[in-house]
């Protein structure tokens, strides 16, 4: 089983979007990356990417 290390790259979009952070990155974030890998070791690349567009599908439903 292979697991994933979104890490790096999670930190680099975080910054991209929120800045460094210091400034005003949301308390969450850091408590994010691993859940994000377990979604994808447990369901796989494909359905772990189906997933996390599923659900941004619905937050952003919800968000009408």
């Amino acid at each position: 089983m292979t697991t994933y290390d979104f890490g790096p790259r999670f930190t680099q979009e975080l910054g991209n979007r929120f800045g460094s952070p210091a400034e005003s990155w949301p308390a969450i974030a850091e408590r994010v990356t691993p859940f994000l890998a377990i979604v994808v070791d447990a369901l796989g690349v494909d359905d772990g990417l189906w997933w996390f567009e599923a659900a941004r599908q619905a937050h952003r439903c919800d968000r009408r």
